[in-house]
């Protein structure tokens, strides 16, 4: 008798991804999930050696360019693979691969899901998209639906604290959406203990950094250093995209201790689009993300802002 073809989902552990990730498992049917905290960006690399021969894999929310050698590993192992996604892509995904991609700076994965599974679960893919930033179509999608002001502003907290997690982990991802697939809606799911969990840990940090002041602001440029405290790197997305929705027309670094080695920071980084915040991150180590937010670290700088200002200089983003 012929074994059942093993079904395996690799997805950012972020609002985006989750969000996408329950719309296709309600969808679809059961994965075996495999997902984790925000900065594991090359988590299909992590994971390609653990997914048997022959499998079907999902891959969603994670850069096909920076998994390129996770890629490899699963096309070599025969594997059919679907990859659904809004980041920096590699050159050419090849005919083996089953792209769904979008990299429109106003779209997201859990918005591509949504399409996909035609509108089936819209809450989450809204809430999806509030945690990624998405806050335009976020609300226009909600308009469409009907979806009140009141129910709204807890899409957008949901969405916030699922992102807010991937950075804190105050519970782990897999738990997150494990407790996630037990709610038909982001409402109920708002009332679970691991929301209330995130919820609380999210109080303490916001508490911890109420009031942060640019290191610089040119107007133009401005940068934020958070103070050498854990809940820093947790909060550094979240208050990069609050200082954003503040005034879309400036671009913001929001730089934080990374906490585990000496001298080097995480840094978030966020524009309108234009300049692409994925070509200024690249200016940086590790620099990468999409077109309207990115990320990168810097390692080994007394004065971090003023490295910052330098390489922008250098790439013909200066003031």
């Amino acid at each position: 008798m012929t074994e059942p073809i093993s079904k395996h989902l690799i997805t950012h552990g972020d609002a985006d991804g989750l969000t996408a990730a329950y719309q296709l498992i309600r969808h679809r049917g059961s994965y075996e999930v495999h997902t984790a905290g925000k900065r594991q960006v090359d988590l299909v690399n992590l994971v390609a050696d653990t997914i048997p021969n022959g499998a079907d894999v999902v891959i969603s929310d994670l850069s096909s360019k920076t998994n390129a050698p996770g890629l490899e590993t699963l096309l070599r192992k025969s594997c059919a693979v679907e990859w659904i996604d809004h980041h920096e892509q590699a050159p050419d995904l090849g005919i083996k691969v089953t792209a769904r991609i979008n990299d429109d700076k106003d779209y997201c994965t859990s918005l591509i899901v949504n399409e996909l599974v035609r509108e089936k679960y819209i809450d989450w893919a809204i809430a999806g998209a509030f945690g990624d930033n998405k806050t335009k179509i976020a609300r226009e999608l909600a308009a469409r639906h009907g979806i009140s002001k009141e129910y709204l502003t807890q899409l957008q907290e949901v969405g916030r604290l699922l992102n807010y997690n991937s950075f804190a982990i105050a519970v782990n991802p897999n738990e997150v959406l494990a407790e996630m697939l037990n709610h038909k809606s982001p409402k109920t799911f708002a009332c679970s203990e691991v929301f209330k969990k995130i919820k609380q840990q999210y109080a303490v940090d916001r508490t911890a950094l109420a009031k942060v002041n640019p290191v610089y602001d040119s107007g133009r440029i401005v940068i934020y250093q958070l103070p050498d405290i854990p809940s820093s790197t947790a909060m550094l997305g979240d208050i990069a995209n609050e200082k954003q929705a503040g005034d879309r027309s400036k671009m913001y670094f929001v730089i934080a201790p990374d906490g585990e080695v000496p001298g080097k920071f995480v840094m978030s980084i966020r524009t309108s689009g234009n300049p692409l915040a994925s070509d200024i991150a690249k200016l940086f180590e590790k620099g990468g993300g999409r077109a309207d937010a990115a990320g990168a670290s810097i390692t080994s700088h007394a004065k971090p802002e003023d490295y910052i200002l330098q390489r922008l200089k250098d790439g013909g983003f200066g003031n």
